[in-house]
């Protein structure tokens, strides 16, 4: 995005060279989101040219290693839904966590966060927007959070330091008008406002020829066009933020080098192009040589008489000669397909384990992890991203919703759930040496072993009380009953 000095409405001459940068700028990143949304979904570049008269079969393959590499790394970020900690004193949830988990469980849960780093990992860029209450959760009412389409939204920051973001761009569709709407931040930083720029009378016909990266804008509300700068008339709206998070949140999934909008995980096309190109030639050669040809040297056709499995040929000069194929060429094919797919894995940081579960029966947690090790690393940035987007929408919704004393709340701090299987033998110990330390308390413990620390608590209590009440009796049963003292007979009474 180009860098600007002050904010500059859509309506002013000033800004029209900054919507023209800013829509080859968007159509650059259109262009590598659909292209991996493409291939996530298995539309792939045919390698092969196919017969259009159907007289040959078609022996294109497609590996769909982006949606292996990408439902992997999701599944990794996200195997459960994370635990937000606000008051980490608190031995027990507070009231404000209990809210932060049902504001996120209102708005999709964990498919809703799946979705943002589905949409992370094809595009390279998050892009979530905070709107006033609309959810209902359970008879609560909560802030509603939109996962946008990430070619939709356009940053613009400040010149002399691009870490400082000046307004957001966001254009989408209402019938046959295009929007504007630019979330601008106000000088002191703690507020942003909300203008809303519209052009009428876009025609429907061009609105159905604008393919975005869903389909067409008729599909969805929220969606990019690409349209002609000018004819922007500001329509009246009350629609300030009194915060100083802005109404749009936005993370990379995956820090770029050299540029401000995040580096997407799919940006080697060619080489899996290639895999299923080998794969296709593969494909072929084994359909070719499945049905084994007969060459008869020494005849003429009209000597060779076909019994079914048996050839018969007067002439006793004749050779017969079957064609096989050559299992050096398929094997050789075979072991450099592998070897690019293996390369792959490594350049999309993916662990594929060989063997079987029986396999790590012995192994240690240690031993796993080190396995794990690339997944691991990438997956901890990934944490770090995702927890500072998660953490500023949660802290945006307490400020935004009706959580009794949201004034005192602390930062949130997202845990995310351990992706690998831990040995509950092996962790029980750690969790118990680091009780002894008092390094660990009772709640971190139950968080990392996966449990409820408030159920477990409870029903701890109640099978502790039910406990006492048994030994009670057991004791009062095997307890004798003491001997009754004879009672004096009255001789005077009749």
């Amino acid at each position: 995005m180009p860098a600007a000095v002050r904010y500059v409405a859509p309506v002013e001459t000033k800004r029209h060279p900054l919507l023209a940068v800013a829509q080859e700028e968007r159509r650059k990143r259109k262009q590598s989101y659909e292209t991996a949304l493409e291939y996530y979904e298995g539309d792939y570049d045919r390698q092969l040219l196919v017969d259009e008269e159907g007289l040959e079969p078609d022996y294109n393959v497609g590996i769909n290693m982006v949606k292996l590499t990408a439902d992997r790394t999701v599944s990794f970020l996200y195997p459960q839904m994370p635990v937000f900690e606000i008051d980490p004193t608190s031995p027990e949830k507070t009231d404000e966590e209990t809210w932060v988990e049902n504001f996120f469980k209102a708005n999709g849960g964990l498919s809703m966060m799946h979705k943002m780093a589905q949409r992370g990992f094809l595009s390279g860029h998050v892009f979530c927007r905070m709107r006033a209450n609309e959810r209902i959760y359970q008879g609560e009412v909560y802030p509603t959070l939109s996962v946008l389409d990430p070619t939709s939204v356009s940053v613009y920051w400040k010149a002399d330091d691009v870490a400082e973001v000046m307004w957001y761009e966001q254009r989408y569709l209402v019938g046959g008008n295009a929007v504007i709407e630019d979330h601008i931040r106000s000088d002191d930083g703690l507020s942003w406002t909300t203008r809303k720029f519209v052009q009428h009378a876009v025609s429907q016909e061009e609105i159905m020829q604008q393919q975005t990266s869903h389909g067409t804008p008729a599909d969805l509300s929220w969606q990019q066009i690409y349209y002609e700068q000018g004819g922007w008339t500001e329509e009246e709206n009350d629609n300030n933020h009194p915060y100083w998070i802005p109404p749009i949140i936005e993370w990379s999934h995956l820090p770029h080098p050299n540029d401000y909008y995040g580096q997407l995980e799919f940006d080697h096309k060619d080489l899996l192009d290639t895999i299923n190109r080998l794969w296709s030639e593969i494909s072929r050669i084994v359909h070719i040589h499945s049905d084994p040809k007969d060459v008869v040297t020494g005849t003429s056709p009209d000597e060779v008489e076909d019994g079914g499995s048996i050839l018969a040929i007067d002439n006793p000069a004749a050779r017969v000669q079957r064609l096989t194929l050559g299992q050096g060429a398929l094997s050789e094919a075979l072991d450099t397909v592998q070897k690019l797919t293996e390369t792959f894995l490594a350049l999309s940081r993916v662990v594929l384990l060989k063997g079987e579960a029986k396999d790590l029966q012995r192994v240690t947690n240690a031993s796993v992890r080190t396995l794990f090790l690339d997944a691991i690393a990438k997956n901890s940035l990934l944490q770090y991203n995702y927890g500072d987007g998660l953490s500023r929408i949660g802290e945006l919704a307490i400020k935004m919703g009706k959580l009794p004393n949201k004034a005192k709340t602390l930062p949130i701090t997202p845990k995310f759930a351990e992706p690998l299987p831990v040995d509950m033998t092996e962790l029980a110990n750690v969790a118990a040496i680091m009780n002894q330390m008092r390094a660990w308390s009772l709640r971190t413990i139950r968080e990392k072993t996966g449990v409820e620390p408030s159920f477990e608590a409870a029903n701890i209590e109640e099978e502790s009380e039910a406990a006492l009440e048994m030994t009670a009796r057991e004791t009062e049963a095997a307890t004798p009953a003491e001997p009754k003292e004879d009672t004096p007979v009255d001789k005077n009474s009749k």
